[in-house]
């Protein structure tokens, strides 16, 4: 209403600065200071899923501290989306052929809701690769695949898994991968017992991929044990962009709720609105899920998943005795449910509890259990 007022004031201006509004000039209140503000003064957000709604207004020194957005300096960094949807097209690398009449299938080696994948040797090589066969359906659009493939595509890190080439026949997409050794969740599910340097690592090595993507204004939004592979050599590698997305000048929070439940952060669940903070929470399920063989919030019911981690407390761990202070004050920064109070991975790197990180206590976890299941 107060907006609405000043176009009937002679003498309404901005707040910050002073400037006097002409009867066109653009003029914005701030959520949450309440104040006018002008163009140069305020920002204004804009979201496609909205509607009517689809911005949201800040001045320039609040949105520097709104949990509903980025920092300042990392929003002036971003990309515009037309940009970025050149980049992507430009960077795509998709073969339209059968992948089979360059890849020997060998056996299958793991399958999911879209597809399957497989372990493949390359034709006059002793090469081996994972191929990643999507099924494309109405369950599974082809624009997702193109956007998991080009993201993959554009990620060059150690710790996100290597996407070699694509291919596109008939109703599949087979994604050309980096061969890995096995998941995170598969040691969890083998009873694999993680001690704090072996978490530590983990956990540290995630977050190296994680920052190298959020500094490319990348959110990953599916972090979860399943999506954590390694090798024998105790190497750590994030996979499964299906999920992932570009934040652009334009598009700068997400508002789909996408994701695995129980690693979902609550920001996520309300709808209003989330940024690169998702990923930390789902980091600290993982560390949790390593600690204690699970997530703390499971079950069949999604929606019962979703309001338990909406309405309950942050997660504890069952018994507090058994871990020391440093990975317990590692969860709570992790945990924190709102997302202007949980630390940006950067930060997060820093941590003490990092110092921990063991990559030979890995390795030899990994080794023992190989060679016990043998």
């Amino acid at each position: 209403m107060n907006l609405i007022k000043s176009y009937f004031k002679s003498d309404s201006r901005c707040y910050k600065c002073g400037h006097i509004f002409a009867l066109t000039s653009t003029r914005r209140i701030c959520k949450i200071c309440k104040n006018i503000f002008c163009k140069n003064c305020s920002i204004s957000l804009h979201h496609k899923y909205l509607g009517l709604l689809k911005s949201k207004r800040f001045c320039n020194d609040c949105f520097k501290v709104t949990p509903e957005s980025i920092s300042l300096s990392s929003y002036e960094t971003l990309p515009k989306q037309k940009d970025f949807s050149k980049t992507l097209k430009s960077k795509l690398k998709i073969k339209h052929k059968d992948p089979n009449k360059d890849y020997k299938i060998i056996k299958e080696i793991g399958s999911g809701a879209v597809g399957s994948v497989y372990l493949a040797q390359k034709e006059k090589s002793e090469e081996l690769y994972a191929l990643k066969v999507i099924n494309l359906s109405p369950n599974f659009e082809k624009t997702r695949a193109m956007n998991e493939i080009g993201l993959m595509q554009l990620s060059t890190h150690e710790n996100v898994i290597k996407c070699y080439s694509a291919y596109h026949n008939n109703e599949n997409i087979t994604l050309v991968l980096e061969l890995m050794d096995g998941s995170i969740r598969y040691l969890v599910q083998s009873n694999a017992k993680f001690q704090e340097p072996s978490i530590a690592y983990i956990c540290k090595e995630v977050l190296k991929g994680i920052d190298w993507m959020h500094q490319h204004g990348r959110l990953h939004r599916d972090i979860k044990s399943e999506n954590i592979l390694y090798n024998m050599d105790g190497e750590i590698k994030i996979t499964d962009f299906g999920f992932s997305a570009q934040l652009t000048k334009e598009y700068d929070m997400r508002m789909t709720i996408v994701g695995t439940p129980s690693y979902m952060a609550p920001e996520i669940i309300t709808g209003n609105g989330y940024g690169q903070k998702v990923d930390v929470w789902a980091v600290g399920i993982l560390a949790f899920e390593l600690a204690e063989g699970s997530p703390p919030v499971e079950g069949k019911n999604k929606l019962q998943v979703l309001a338990e981690i909406s309405n309950s407390p942050s997660p504890m761990l069952k018994n507090l005795d058994d871990w020391s202070s440093e990975f317990k004050e590692f969860l709570a920064k992790c945990f924190e449910k709102k997302p202007e109070n949980r630390p940006e991975v950067t930060c997060l790197l820093n941590d003490p509890f990092l110092i921990k990180a063991d990559r030979n206590e890995f390795y030899f976890l990994v080794q023992n259990l190989h060679s016990e299941i043998k």
